[in-house]
């Protein structure tokens, strides 16, 4: 039980310097992930998703996802609202449309998790720069 314990809190530790944007794409990649993991499990060829399909899914998944993701940092977290709902969004919508188009075009269904943990680190990580970036930009 103590390899689990220094696992997981070395995995914490991790996500604590990466910051709140790179966490929260991580949760939507790797929820994306595991949604496209179980769909491709449930048909017995790979599906070809189609452009049309692609951003269907991806609009879909990224709003139940957006919404899960408000309700806990609103909730639970405690971080006011109108400061959580653009970043959010942005970065549930970003993570979900690339992870979804990036396993359909590599067809790696079955390692959709990490792919879109993947996508997840690396779209947040690119928003928290951004956000670095114009917040020291517009300061008076």
């Amino acid at each position: 039980m103590k390899p689990v314990v220094q696992f997981i809190a070395s995995i914490g530790k991790l996500f604590e310097l990466l910051g709140i944007c790179a966490t929260v794409g991580f949760i939507a990649g790797a929820m994306t992930g595991i949604l496209l993991t179980l769909y491709a499990m449930d048909i017995s060829p790979a599906p070809v998703l189609t452009a049309t399909e692609i951003w269907q899914v991806g609009l879909l998944v990224a709003a139940v996802i957006a919404i899960f993701l408000l309700i806990y940092l609103w909730v639970l977290c405690r971080y006011t609202f109108a400061s959580i709902f653009m970043p959010v969004l942005l970065n549930c919508l970003l993570t979900c449309l690339i992870t979804v188009w990036l396993v359909n075009l590599t067809g790696l269904w079955g390692w959709a998790f990490f792919v879109g943990a993947i996508v997840g680190i690396l779209v947040g990580s690119l928003l928290c720069l951004f956000c670095r970036y114009f917040a020291y930009q517009f300061r008076a």
